[in-house]
């Protein structure tokens, strides 16, 4: 037992110094690596789009509305650029307007593409914390030191040797020993592997026919679908890692046949995973119809606690999904914080993703918008009088606005 406690102190002393080390020396290769020069940026705001992220069990994540920071800053050769979200770091201590220090790096610099790869999300520019990034990965190598230096310290004397080390004061006169501080670095690191592992540890568990069924619709395999609902099992079973059910692997996985056939099965229409997306989430997000309407039907919520499932339908230019919402009551009063501070409700958001159908859906059932009304009359086909044909909306212009309802059908007089 000993040797065993000895070993893994030592590992996790060279795994806590190991990747200090390399990410210091990642750090340093970027940081001296000829032509980078240190630039002034500065916050203009702050952009929500739709992110793509990936989650605690390591897929790929898509439809959540994330802050992004938008600056501007001008290269050396005197061009002025406007990045969203250049690097990873904490954005949380800055405003629009403040400025930032950035670290230049240009594209033909000899240093390895891996490297800037793993540093940089966009090319060619990095927000400069390497003081933060230095100082962070010194105190992991500070802290690691101990889980080898110790284990080696104790372990190389006699066995008598051993105990009176063991037992010694550290420093003296102080009312903990090394053994007590043997036995703390060990809970450490006990709970640290507990931590780093419990999900991996939870697949372990026996999952029986429920998580098999969520296997199966995760794969797309219909006959092993079909098979286990034969056989009983449950379609309301929640995956232990992400809290989905069968039917929500199958939506995310691009198999809605499968999800289909398990929507047959007596399902929970206001069953939610562990962050709060609905089966209503999942059919709108891979543009179901017949399914939506069936669950809609059946009393599932039409609102998400995970995000507004009708702003993303119309994110994605999902003008049926979106139109279905609006006729079972999806809210129309969620705002949506976009660039420069401005707010938009669901209906602006069509205006500006060019869906005249959903504005007169939106308009009809009394939704508000922030954009000129003119955009809502041509949608509706009425006369539009006020403004002219340079009116516009973000990147929305009116003339091109009406141009898009005559494709859509409307034409002026018509309601």
């Amino acid at each position: 037992m000993p040797r065993l406690l000895v070993a893994l102190f030592i590992l996790t002393g060279l795994a806590l110094t190991g990747c200090a080390g390399w990410q210091l020396a990642r750090s340093y290769a970027l940081t001296h690596a000829p032509g980078v020069q240190a630039l002034e940026g500065e916050i203009t705001g702050y952009h929500r789009i739709l992110s793509r992220y990936r989650d605690s069990a390591g897929r790929d994540r898509t439809g959540a509305w994330f802050p992004q920071p938008v600056f501007r800053f001008t290269d050396p050769q005197g061009r002025e650029h406007r990045v969203v979200d250049p690097g990873f770091h904490l954005f949380e201590r800055y405003r629009p307007g403040d400025g930032v220090a950035l670290a230049w790096l240009p594209a033909d610099a000899p240093i390895g593409r891996d490297t800037l790869t793993a540093l940089l999300t966009r090319p060619g520019v990095v927000i400069d914390d390497f003081f933060s990034r230095y100082l962070f990965w010194s105190a992991v190598l500070v802290a690691g030191l101990p889980f080898i230096i110790l284990p080696l310290w104790v372990g190389l004397p006699s066995a008598a040797g051993q105990a009176a080390l063991l037992d010694r004061p550290l420093p003296p006169n102080l009312p903990f020993t090394a053994r007590h501080l043997l036995w703390v670095l060990f809970g450490l690191f006990a709970f640290a592997a507990l931590m780093a592992s419990k999900e991996h540890l939870l697949q372990l568990l026996p999952a029986g026919q429920g998580g098999a069924l969520v296997e199966a619709a995760r794969r797309g395999d219909l006959p092993a679908v079909r098979q286990l609902l034969e056989a009983g099992a449950d379609v309301n079973h929640h995956d232990r890692t992400t809290g989905e059910t069968p039917i929500m692997s199958a939506y995310y996985h691009d198999h809605p046949e499968v999800a289909r056939l398990l929507l047959e099965g007596g399902f929970d229409p206001r069953v939610e995973d562990k962050v709060g997306r609905n089966l209503v989430y999942y059919a709108a997000r891979a543009g179901d119809l017949p399914a939506l309407e069936r669950l809609l039907a059946a009393g599932a919520p039409v609102t998400s606690s995970f995000e507004d499932v009708l702003s993303a339908a119309i994110a994605r230019r999902m003008p049926e999904t979106a139109l279905l919402l609006v006729a079972h009551g999806h809210p129309l009063d969620h705002l949506t914080e976009g660039n420069g501070g401005r707010r938009f409700y669901p209906g602006d958001l069509a205006i500006l993703a060019g869906l005249p159908t959903v504005v007169a859906g939106i308009a009809r059932r009394g939704g508000p918008f922030t954009a000129p009304r003119g955009f809502v009359d041509a949608a509706l086909g009425r006369e539009v009088t006020a403004g002219g044909e340079a009116v516009g909306f973000g990147r929305m212009t009116l003339a091109r606005w009406r141009s898009l309802c005559a494709g859509a059908g409307t034409a002026p007089g018509r309601e």
